[in-house]
């Protein structure tokens, strides 16, 4: 990522949205919110509890883009003639290892002085706690189906109709917002809740990971986009 231009300005620029959203919120500006109105849940809570949420989807969003670019195609050669099981688990898990340390955690890091600030000790470490197993799963969902080297694999722009990708952005969005709202909800009403909402979570997250290790073992990696409308 460090050497090529283009990748770090998708990612740099996605961190930076992601960023500007929750400051956005931060201040009193508009935030994105499903139940704020219906459930009460209060401005401040509502802000600093999505703040790690919104940075983590869009930098995980930004670096998939960002890996998804062919700038190194002529190192793929390597990768295809070592593409044995122990290799190919150990490039991929590289990947994951990206996300976690350019996404995940440097959003949790940057969001923990906030929280705590703003909603104490005790309340600041549930947050930080549902913030971190969310983005966990958010993590493990964007790598379902992932079997690229980074930066080595051929990339087809266009694939989906313009309508069906503003359309999924939105609902990501949405999700994300909904998700938010009910983390807040949590924090406000205690650590049972809290506890119940994060068994969940540590749940979901799990048979993620088992199912994508899995399929990892599974099959080759890509080097080639295709087209999902190819026969």
């Amino acid at each position: 990522l460090s050497p090529n231009r283009l990748p770090q300005l998708v990612f740099l620029l996605a961190w930076a949205t992601g960023v500007a959203l929750p400051a956005n919120g931060l201040y009193g500006g508009l935030r994105p919110t499903l139940m704020a109105h219906d459930y009460h849940v209060d401005p401040a809570v509502g802000a600093v509890v999505s703040m790690p949420l919104v940075i983590t989807l869009l930098a995980v969003a930004g670096l998939r883009a960002a890996m998804l670019l062919p700038v190194s195609l002529s190192t793929n050669w390597v990768f295809r003639m070592t593409d044995w099981p122990a290799a190919r688990a150990a490039r991929l898990d590289a990947v994951e290892q990206s996300f976690v340390r350019l996404a995940l955690l440097p959003a949790l890091v940057l969001s923990t002085p906030v929280q705590f600030a703003v909603l104490g000790l005790s309340r600041g470490f549930f947050a930080l706690l549902l913030a971190g197993l969310a983005s966990r799963v958010l993590v493990e969902l964007s790598l379902l189906g992932w079997r690229r080297v980074p930066f080595t694999c051929t990339w087809l722009p266009g694939k989906r109709p313009l309508p069906l990708a503003v359309l999924g952005v939105v609902a990501i969005v949405w999700v994300t917002s909904a998700f938010a709202d009910i983390a807040s909800l949590t924090v406000q009403a205690g650590p049972r809740s809290v506890a119940t909402l994060a068994a969940i979570l540590l749940v979901v997250g799990t048979a993620l990971r088992w199912f994508r290790r899995r399929s990892w073992a599974d099959g080759p990696l890509e080097f080639e986009d295709e087209d999902p409308a190819r026969v």
